[in-house]
């Protein structure tokens, strides 16, 4: 791609903290697609998140300080390998017993 011959600074942001989060998120609710998560992350006051308590979470919020960007690319980028991990450890041939708690534990 252009982004090394673009002449544009890039800002460097330390999303760690974040990125660890959000897999606790997706751990903890199950069934949600990736916008309602990052509408947690990023504490919106959506009906449906006070419905499901999800404002009580420990993780509501957590994201407000990032730009709206940096969460959703950050999200995107972690939540497809860890529905494929998922899926991978909850396959047959691997152990069919295995909870989706215990699945998401041993995400690298």
């Amino acid at each position: 791609c252009d982004n090394c011959l673009n002449a544009v600074p890039h800002d460097v942001v330390d999303v760690t903290d974040l990125a660890k989060v959000f897999l606790e998120l997706i751990s903890t609710i199950q069934r949600k697609p990736l916008t309602y998560l990052v509408a947690v992350l990023r504490g919106q006051k959506i009906k449906e998140i006070f419905n499901n308590g999800h404002d009580r979470l420990p993780q509501y919020g957590k994201g407000m300080q990032y730009a709206r960007s940096v969460t959703q690319v950050l999200c995107t980028f972690m939540y497809m390998p860890a529905c494929t991990r998922f899926k991978l450890l909850r396959s047959p041939y691997h152990d069919p017993e295995l909870t989706r708690q215990d699945a998401f534990a041993h995400y690298p």
